[in-house]
């Protein structure tokens, strides 16, 4: 579990704590990181939807969420990401469709999102997309 007194180290800019075996949800006190870039959580055994509680975090460049048991929405604060160029969140339980706020952030970011081999985007309408897991 990772502690929630994490929003202490409030200079920190990047979270790697990938290959951790880390259980349970985000605490909701790390989107207080507010000068967080990079942010790698990459197989563990976390749970819960990160993209809420990291949602307040304006100046991530690279979010790592794969190969976790999170789940839920993609809400339409992430469009409010104007930095991030890469977000991977394969082989986690993500549901519904992309918010077409995900539009304000990119190309990078759907191309990395395109990429993973457990998740496929499919085209909806011209500026929608529909996430699914296969």
């Amino acid at each position: 579990m990772i502690p929630k007194e994490i929003s202490e180290l409030t200079a920190l800019q990047a979270l790697v704590m990938n290959d951790n075996t880390i259980e349970g949800p985000l605490p909701e006190t790390i989107g207080s990181l507010r000068n967080l870039t990079d942010l790698d959580l990459e197989d563990n055994f976390l749970e819960g939807n990160p993209l809420l509680t990291l949602s307040s975090l304006k100046k991530l460049r690279s979010l790592r969420l794969s190969f976790n048991s999170f789940d839920g929405s993609v809400p339409s604060s992430i469009g409010g990401w104007n930095e991030l160029q890469e977000m991977w969140m394969a082989g986690n339980f993500f549901r519904g469709e992309l918010p077409t706020e995900i539009g304000l952030i990119g190309n990078q970011l759907c191309r990395s999102l395109l990429r993973p081999v457990l998740k496929i985007i499919l085209p909806f309408e011209t500026s929608h997309f529909v996430l699914m897991s296969i």
